[in-house]
């Protein structure tokens, strides 16, 4: 291995999908694999987890249907996208998935494109609990189930909201919940059986049993990535490696990285990884300041790192090592003063799973 690649292991995917199994107690997991299975490869991830029992899937797109019945996956499969478009529904159709729909125009599409077909549709009723990406309004629902009375090729097999502030105080989820809750109520007196009602995310999976409903819907508790799986158990599927191609020696007073933004002040060994941002290299996602406060949180999160020093690091043989200077776009450098360490030698580099998984080819291992 000389060239960067993403090393994900299947083991830690298996033993996330067991605590996440446990975690849900009684309710059904739906395993959550947008984002190309949130950067793993989505036909490789989810036949590792059906192989260890998982059933459900969700996508967010119409082809990953397809994608997932050619791979030979057999579970139910929901479509989670608000969509007014005939070719989505009839792809994710003509693969046995069901549908989410969020609207009356959603419903009608999905019932006319299911009759072209000839076939039922299976759905799944989203009520809009704060996301705001579409859904119907939890209180406007004897005007849904009227709606749904007039349509008999449509099979309601699941209803569900999304907590759009489950990483906050416990009120704010607690009220979705408890408005979901009102609502199939309200559905179940209108003669709407509600299927399978789900609601908890990765985070309110973990953080509030209430959530759990009949199922569940999880994706970055699976990669490991959530913010309290340490906590839980949960182990980072995904790690990028390098191989070290050379290494230099910088002199007290040489400086290293772009705009000198590095000064030696004393003799050292640096290595050269041929390993920059562009393959995802301490890239992280922009952070959505649009509120106030979270601007302010950015802005203190960043003057306290500054405060702190704090550094980047590589691990060679387990070892961290201070990377020097700016990462570069195909290079970074880092400090191997009094270890041993030659070209050839495994780093590994920190990344964004979601992100590198686009951007470094892929190889999985057993652990």
């Amino acid at each position: 291995m000389s060239r960067p690649e993403l090393v994900l292991s299947a083991a830690a995917l298996r033993e996330n999908w067991r605590i996440v199994r446990d975690k849900a107690g009684d309710a059904a997991v739906w395993c959550m694999l947008k984002g190309d299975a949130y950067g793993m490869g989505l036909v490789a991830a989810a036949g590792i987890l059906a192989a260890a029992g998982a059933d459900r899937f969700a996508v967010t797109e119409a082809e990953e249907v397809t994608a997932l019945r050619a791979a030979g996956i057999a579970g139910r499969i929901l479509l989670v996208r608000n969509t007014l478009l005939a070719e989505e529904y009839a792809e994710a159709f003509r693969g046995g998935a069901e549908v989410s729909i969020g609207s009356a125009e959603a419903l009608s599409l999905a019932s006319e494109t299911a009759q072209n077909l000839s076939l039922r549709a299976g759905i799944h009723i989203e009520f809009d609990l704060g996301m705001g990406r579409g859904g119907f309004s939890p209180e406007d629902v004897e005007n849904l189930a009227e709606k749904l009375q007039k349509y008999e090729n449509i099979t309601v097999c699941g209803t569900f909201g999304h907590p759009s502030r489950a990483f906050e105080k416990e009120k704010y989820t607690r009220l979705a919940a408890e408005r979901l809750s009102r609502a199939v109520e309200r559905l179940r007196a209108a003669g709407i059986a509600p299927g399978e009602v789900h609601f908890a995310d990765s985070v309110a999976l973990f953080r509030f049993p209430f959530a759990r409903f009949d199922a569940v819907r999880v994706g970055s508790a699976l990669t490991g990535g959530l913010l309290s799986g340490s906590r839980a158990g949960l182990r980072r599927v995904g790690r990028a490696e390098c191989a070290v191609a050379a290494l230099h020696t910088l002199r007290p007073g040489d400086c290293a990285g772009y705009g000198a933004s590095f000064r030696a002040r004393r003799e050292m060994m640096v290595a050269v990884l041929p390993m920059g941002y562009a393959d995802g290299a301490f890239v992280s996602r922009a952070r959505d300041m649009r509120r106030a406060k979270d601007a302010l949180h950015g802005i203190l999160s960043v003057l306290r790192d500054r405060l702190r020093k704090k550094e980047l690091y590589v691990t060679l043989r387990d070892k961290p090592c201070r990377v020097v200077g700016y990462v570069g776009m195909k290079h970074l450098l880092f400090d191997v003063t009094g270890l041993a360490c030659a070209p050839g030698d495994t780093v590994r580099v920190p990344v964004d799973l979601l992100l590198a998984g686009k951007m470094l080819p892929i190889r999985w291992e057993e652990e």
